[in-house]
This record gives C-alpha cells, structure tokens and sequence, in this order.
C-alpha cells in the first residue's frame, strides 16, 4: 500500500499559491461563444474559453512587464496530494471515499470518483445520502480513480484499495480552481498579451478579409472586484 500511495503522489504537484484572495479582473471578447481571463492581483490567472455547455479552462500565473503580460501556464508534472488516510471497516463490503479540498472542506459531492478493476473495467461511485462520501462495492484488486483529474495529469490516477476500505484523500488545489480542473481542462501552454487601461491585446496582428483593416485580439475589461 505504501508503495501505491507514493506513486500516486509522484503525478500530483502543488499548487497552493492559487489563493482566493485579493483583487481580480475579468477580460473578455464578448459574444456566445467567447473566451474571458480572469487576472487576479497576487498574480495568477484563469483562461476560460467556449460556449456555455463546453467551455475549457487553464490557468497559471502572470507577470508584467511594461506594457506586456507574459502568462505561464500552470506545470502538471509534479502535483502532490496533501494526505490520504486508509482504514478498514471489519467485515465491511462497502468501499468508501472521501475528498477534501487543503483547507479539510469535504468536497466529495462535486468531484467525481470510480474504482478500476483490470479486466473488467470502471464501476461509478456514487454519493451517499450525506453527500460526503462516493462508495461502491469492494472488489478485487480494485483502483480508486479520481475522474475529474485524469485529463489535467495526462493519464490514469489510482489508488490500491488492497484490503482498505474507508479512504479520506486531501487535495492541495484550493477551491474554486479544483472544479475547473476536470475534463474541460485544456493545455494552451504560454502567452502574451499587451495591456491597456480597458482591455488586454494580442501581440500579434491579424489580416482581415477583404479591404477591412488588419487586427488585434481584443479581450474588454468587464468587472472586477478592487478599485
């Protein structure tokens, strides 16, 4: 078991200067399907991009530079899990699994958990009626799966059930951020964009068609939560 649980932690990186707090701005550029930056003060930022039912997210940290912003997407190579309890339950056939965000809110109910078996596949766990706990059935050489995070790590992430029944997994991804980082999220790697008093600009400037004057990018502040 000890052995599974250091795997694990080897796929996982930290993540904890995504604070909550401090002031923040929202650009975007507009329409139905849009893309927004959500540019917070202590420096980091979130990338939301598509329409209302698929839209995909990123974010990272920023910096400035004169007039230029030069944005670092977040690196998934070494994320770390806080902590993860294992215990058994006697004569238990109930596996049970519990999610915390760094702050020990149980956040179970918004994210999405199976267990793998080879050979047979993946079985969904569903909530409780707390909605603090996701179970399932034992079974044999069962992996628990955290589903939400298999895309941002680029592949399967599992923990051995072995002869444990009852898990408390602690994640070091503050909310909100830890909800956008599921299936939607994508990798869009680094960028730069110029900043102006009302909006952000892309650096690069782009031909239009027809006898219509070139253009940049332009992402309209919208709201924020400071001066």
């Amino acid at each position: 078991m000890k052995k599974s649980l250091t795997s694990l932690l080897l796929f996982f990186f930290s993540f904890s200067l995504f604070s909550q707090t401090g002031d923040w701005y929202t650009y975007s550029d507009g329409g139905f399907c849009s893309t927004s930056i959500l540019l917070r003060n202590d420096g980091t930022y979130k990338y939301e991009s598509g329409c209302e039912a698929s839209s995909h997210v990123s974010f990272g940290t920023w910096t400035q530079k004169k007039d230029t912003i030069k944005f670092k997407q977040i690196d998934t190579k070494e994320f770390k899990v806080i902590n993860i309890s294992p215990s058994t339950t006697t004569n238990s056939k109930i596996l049970s699994v519990k999610i915390f965000d760094q702050y020990k809110k149980n956040i179970t109910e918004r994210i999405k958990v199976k267990q793998y078996v080879q050979g047979k596949g993946t079985y969904t766990m569903g909530l409780d009626s707390s909605k603090t706990s996701r179970t399932d059935f034992l079974r044999d050489s069962g992996i628990i799966i955290i589903e939400s995070l298999e895309k941002l790590m680029n592949g399967t992430l599992g923990v051995q059930v072995d002869s444990f029944t009852n898990f408390e997994i602690t994640l070091n991804i503050p909310s909100p951020l830890i909800y956008d980082i599921g299936s939607n999220f994508t990798n869009i790697g680094d960028f730069l964009l110029l900043k102006t008093k009302e909006a952000l600009l892309s650096v690069e400037t782009y031909a239009a068609d027809g006898n219509a004057k070139s253009f940049k990018i332009r992402y309209e502040k919208q709201k924020n939560n400071g001066s």
